[in-house]
């Protein structure tokens, strides 16, 4: 009997092949849904991240256009997407060195593209958006693959570095001037002992010429200019280091008078002073008020480029708390310093202040940031008020002295009529000389040493001898040698009682600004004159 298929069986077979086509067709399907959810969540993935990252990323086709932007890009560029979508890149911004050679985003897509490599631009490289604004930016460009590792575009990926591109600049500038400070501060040491010698030889000689003989004015003129000198040597160290206020008790006013009208010299403004004659004594560093007031001056001179009018006042003020300025209550002295100039626009008024910013062209932006300082150091607080196009007036606030210490303070004392063994330690001849000249017209009788040793040994045998000296004036910086803070800590171990007096031609030496932390009664920055030294002896003795 021939076999004969069943239809039944042949259908339901057939089915089955069916059903188990469509299952892998479903199955195959679903493979393709998982692959295609996989892709759109990684794509979403990737345009999440494109889109939060603070790089830009900007995507082009082989011939340069823009494909794909994101967000960061969009803000470096200024230009939205809609806008840079299709354009061609070069169009859109440009790329400079900071030398100011223009660089072809062209050729460097080229290359990118025809090479295989990234490339990448240096650090100093200036970004030009399509508004015109610059920004420095780090830039690479990387050829984009498609499935078949065929290049098919570029890839740029954009980095705003303006801000560490800045820091960068500030540090090198502080780091330029910090070695400016060491060889300011050598210099001025230096020149400050050379300007000790004619100082206090001039003041030294006026004493011996009477007052009316002609060769008393000219010395007391060459003392004034040698005095000038000093003080530049002063203003640059604050300006190069911060120098500390060495304070002195003075008349603000002969200080305003004298300040005001050096910085005056060959300007075309005219100048009025309102300074009472009551104003009340401060107790400053005469180098620096002078260079804040010399600072203010120039810079209203500056302003009034077409001739114009500068009134200097000043006024005694009781402050109290509960006012708009950041000083303890007290006793005041308010110096103001107005222009008649073109003024200073409110959003450059917040700035002026601070280190670097000028608006001159040929300016370094430390005169305003040193006064500020100064004024700060010395325990006061400076403010400013403008017009745009009627002029500018600063306000100095500095504190002025208890009435009673101002009266004892200003004291006249006698130069001679003194006696006992004064011990002068200075490693420069020329100073060891016109000191111990001094120190003998004043009527004591001194010794002195070139070093720290010597002076301690010397100390040590007046003391066994029964002859001690009466002060020690010390040298603090002796090169090569045992300076004046070492030799003091030895001194005061043989005698704790010993009357000590600092001396430096270095303004921000730690011993001069706080001396008495550091063992001594007194202190007399170089260079001075034969009343100054004898000032400082006597307020220690």
């Amino acid at each position: 009997m021939d076999d004969q298929h069943d239809p039944g069986e042949q259908q339901r077979l057939e089915l089955t092949e069916a059903s188990l086509r469509m299952a892998a067709l479903k199955n195959k399907i679903a493979q393709q849904e998982k692959s295609l959810e996989g892709l759109r969540e990684e794509k979403e993935r990737l345009s999440v991240t494109l889109r939060s990252i603070n790089d830009g990323v900007i995507t082009t086709d082989m011939n340069g256009r823009i494909v794909f932007i994101n967000a960061a890009a969009e803000r470096l560029i200024d230009c939205p997407k809609e806008k840079a979508i299709g354009r061609l890149l070069s169009g859109v911004i440009l790329v400079t060195h900071e030398e100011g050679s223009m660089k072809n985003l062209g050729t460097l897509l080229d290359t990118a593209m025809i090479t295989g490599r990234v490339i990448e631009l240096a650090a100093a490289t200036t970004l030009v958006s399509s508004e015109g604004k610059n920004k420095i930016v780090s830039i690479s460009v990387s050829p984009l693959h498609d499935r078949k590792r065929i290049i098919s575009g570029v890839v740029l990926v954009l980095r705003d570095i303006t801000e560490k591109k800045a820091l960068q600049n500030e540090l090198f500038k502080v780091q330029k001037l910090e070695s400016l400070g060491l060889l300011a501060g050598g210099i001025a040491h230096d020149f400050n002992n050379i300007l000790t010698a004619i100082l206090a030889n001039i003041s030294l000689a006026k004493c011996l010429i009477p007052n009316a003989n002609a060769a008393h004015i000219r010395l007391d003129l060459a003392e004034k200019a040698s005095g000038r000198a000093a003080d530049l040597a002063r203003q640059l160290l604050t300006f190069a280091k911060g120098g500390k206020p060495i304070k002195k008790t003075l008349s603000p006013a002969k200080l305003l008078f004298e300040a005001a009208n050096f910085a005056l010299h060959g300007a075309n403004v005219s100048c009025e002073f309102s300074i009472p004659d009551d104003l009340w004594t401060i107790e400053a560093d005469p180098g620096q008020i002078n260079q804040v007031v010399n600072n203010l001056v120039v810079n209203a001179i500056q302003a009034m480029t077409c001739g114009g009018h500068i009134h200097i006042s000043s006024e005694n003020i009781h402050y109290t708390n509960d006012e708009s300025l950041p000083l303890g209550s007290g006793r005041y002295v308010r110096i103001s310093i107005a222009d008649t100039g073109i003024g200073i626009h409110e959003e450059i008024r917040q700035k002026i202040f601070d280190p670097y910013f000028t608006t001159k062209p040929y300016g370094n932006g430390l005169g305003l940031a040193t006064t500020y300082s100064i004024v700060r150091n010395h325990g006061g607080h400076i403010t400013v008020t403008s017009t745009a196009g009627k002029g500018t007036t600063f306000f100095i606030y500095l504190p002025a002295l208890d009435a009673c210490l101002a009266e004892a303070l200003v004291e006249e004392v006698a130069l001679t009529g003194n006696s006992g063994k004064i011990l002068v330690m200075d490693d420069e001849e020329m100073v060891r000389n016109v000191a111990v000249d001094m120190a003998r017209h004043m009527g004591y009788q001194p010794v002195s040493c070139d070093s720290g040793d010597k002076a301690v040994s010397l100390y040590r045998d007046a003391l066994q001898s029964g002859a001690s000296f009466r002060a020690v004036l010390m040298d603090l910086t002796i090169p090569g040698g045992m300076g004046g803070e070492e030799a003091l800590r030895h001194i005061i171990a043989l005698d704790p009682k010993v009357r000590a007096i600092a001396s430096s031609g270095y303004s921000d030496c730690q011993a001069i600004g706080d001396f008495r932390k550091h063992g001594f009664q007194g202190v007399l920055p170089k260079p001075y004159t034969i009343r100054e030294f004898h000032q400082a002896l006597h307020d220690v003795l």
